[in-house]
Parts: C-alpha cells; sequence; structure tokens
C-alpha cells in the first residue's frame, strides 16, 4: 500500500514475454513448458519439422 503510483494514468494490461509483441499464443506457451522442463523442443528434428509447419499453419477456428 506504500508503492506510489504512476503519474501517467496508464491502464494496466498483461504481457507475455516469450513473444516479441507480448501477445499470448497457444504456440508459445507450449514451446515455453517444452523449454521450462529442460526437453529439446520436438520441432527440430528435420524429419519432424515440416509436419508442424503444416499442424501450426492449418486454418481451424
Amino acid at each position: 500500500m506504500e508503492i506510489p503510483l504512476s503519474y501517467n494514468h496508464t491502464v494496466d494490461r498483461r504481457i507475455w514475454h516469450f513473444e516479441t509483441n507480448d501477445i499470448y499464443s497457444v504456440r508459445s506457451g507450449y514451446k515455453a513448458i517444452i523449454e521450462a522442463q529442460g526437453r529439446p523442443n520436438s520441432s527440430d528434428p528435420d524429419h519432424i519439422k515440416g509436419w508442424w509447419k503444416k499442424l501450426w499453419n492449418m486454418k481451424l477456428p
């Protein structure tokens, strides 16, 4: 209660520091979990990379 408030009156907002645009995505959430667990990212091997690319580029609701 003793922390001084900003005089700029900016609106608070949520940010996701794992993305450059500060917006959360399922893809970046998945990557953050994998990295936090110390596992190698499963989309790195060349033989799986094309499959992951197709999956993430699908136009789904």
